[in-house]
């Protein structure tokens, strides 16, 4: 079934003259529901997003919503002495040192992104 999927975007990619090297990993890739310790996570839809943070996906900053979120930062940011974070509209973002972000967000740091 994934096997399957995984078939059918290469053959979907071919004719674009790209050979994707995909990597596979039994375990999966769902390291976020790891880290908030849930079961399952799924995307939220644009009004989701705006009901929960007041801002529009692709603009919503990581702090400054209208009510308590849970969030998560990537333990990979933390490699950067500045990272750039939205700022409420998609065309605007703000600099910000990782252990500010940390201490503006209470978040806890996990390991998101894979290798």
């Amino acid at each position: 079934m994934a096997g399957d999927a995984v078939e059918r975007f290469r053959a979907q990619v071919a004719h674009l003259d790209v050979e994707p090297a995909v990597q596979r990993f039994p375990q999966g890739t769902r390291t976020a529901a790891d880290a908030l310790g849930v079961d399952r996570l799924r995307r939220a839809d644009a009004d989701t997003v705006r009901a929960a943070t007041g801002f529009a996906i692709g603009g919503t900053p990581p702090f400054g919503h209208p009510g308590p979120l849970r969030v998560v930062v990537d333990e990979d940011l933390l490699a950067h002495d500045v990272v750039w974070a939205a700022a409420g509209a998609p065309d605007a973002v703000f600099p910000i040192e990782p252990e500010r972000l940390l201490a503006l967000t209470g978040a806890p740091t996990a390991r998101v992104a894979e290798d």
